[in-house]
């Protein structure tokens, strides 16, 4: 069976959860999110990472600001200004030998809600999300 860790960056904490390919969840957790430099918030994510028991066959991120998703670099991140600019695919593909994508949040949630929520089956629809703003 494959498993994922998906990352969900927020302003206030880092959630994540290792899940099946169907979309089970195995795992969950949780921790605050660094407020200042990138080299503090990239520590966490690899803790998170290294607490992982599971062989990996991938991570997707979930972050706030533009995305670059052919690139893999978040743009203007949102209350992390230190994530502008941050090429994360690159960075986490060459540390653990794996596939890893990124969307925005917004995207995210909206796609999410397509695949297994409330807009299963639809031809059109709207997600609203709901935040702290900045």
């Amino acid at each position: 069976m494959a498993y994922y860790l998906t990352i969900d960056v927020g302003g206030t904490h880092i959630k994540y959860a290792i899940m099946t390919e169907d979309g089970e969840q195995t795992k969950r957790g949780h921790i605050p999110t660094p407020q200042n430099q990138v080299e503090d918030f990239l520590n966490s994510i690899y803790g998170i990472v290294n607490d992982c028991t599971e062989e990996l066959s991938g991570i997707a991120f979930s972050v706030p600001g533009k995305v670059d998703t052919a690139e893999g670099v978040i743009y203007f991140g949102g209350a992390l200004q230190y994530l502008d600019g941050l090429r994360i695919v690159d960075i986490m593909t060459e540390k653990y030998q794996i596939p890893v994508s990124v969307q925005n949040d917004a995207k995210a949630a909206a796609l999410a809600e397509l695949w297994k929520g409330s807009l299963k089956g639809s031809q059109d629809g709207a997600v609203i999300v709901l935040g702290t703003g900045v």
